[in-house]
Order: structure tokens, then sequence, then C-alpha cells
């Protein structure tokens, strides 16, 4: 319930943003973006309770894309990127030194969970 709500206010600050909020040349976060970043969200509160995050990390960034960083067990974390695609993401996995990039949809997250928490494969 409390990552639920986290990420209700989250999402409402992102969209109340305005271009130019972090200097000249900021854009306030892409509606394409917020939508894919809410439906990311619940797919991760979906995730069986040894696979939920202790906090949801959610940020803007200065082109309008959101970031959420997920960190798992054993030093590996996710990057995932809502861009302008709609349920689109641009991920990077990072696991030690070793680090990959990909795309995947919002429903494809419970992969990317596995891979985190457990070690299983990335998704191709």
């Amino acid at each position: 319930m409390l990552l639920t709500t986290e990420l209700n206010e989250r999402l409402a600050q992102l969209a109340s943003m305005h271009d130019g909020w972090d200097g000249a040349g900021s854009r306030r976060p892409l509606a394409a973006a917020l939508a894919t970043a809410e439906a990311l969200g619940r797919e991760i509160l979906k995730q069986p309770t040894d696979e939920l995050p202790n906090a949801l990390n959610i940020s803007a960034a200065r082109d309008g894309s959101i970031c959420f960083t997920v960190f798992g067990k054993k030093g590996r974390e996710v990057e995932l990127w809502a861009e302008g695609v709609p349920c689109r993401l641009a991920y990077l996995a990072v696991d030690g030194d070793e680090e990959v990039e990909g795309e995947v949809s919002t429903t494809e997250y419970a992969k990317l969970s596995a891979w985190l928490h457990h070690g299983a494969e990335l998704p191709a």
C-alpha cells in the first residue's frame, strides 16, 4: 500500500512539472512518458513480495523522459527509461562491471525483475 501511495504521489509531482524546471532547455515530462511510467509502476507493484523494491526511485530527465532505478540482489540494478513511445522502455542493466542495454515493453518488466532478484536471463 505504501508503494502505491508513493507511486501516485511521485507521478502527480512529475505531471505538475513545467518546461524549464531544471533551467533553460529542460522539458516537462512528456505525456507518453508519464503514461508509460504509470504502466511500469503498476507492473512493478504486481511482482511477488520478495521482488518489490523498498522504495520507488523515479526521476525526470531534462529531455522529458522519466527514469526508474530499481535495485535487486547481489548488486544488480536496472535503469528503465520511459521516453516518448507508449509502453516501451529502454533499459540499462548493471551487474558489477557488466552493463547490458535493451528495450522492453512495460508488460515484460517481470523478466527484468527475475534477473534483478534471481539472476535469470535478461530479455533479448
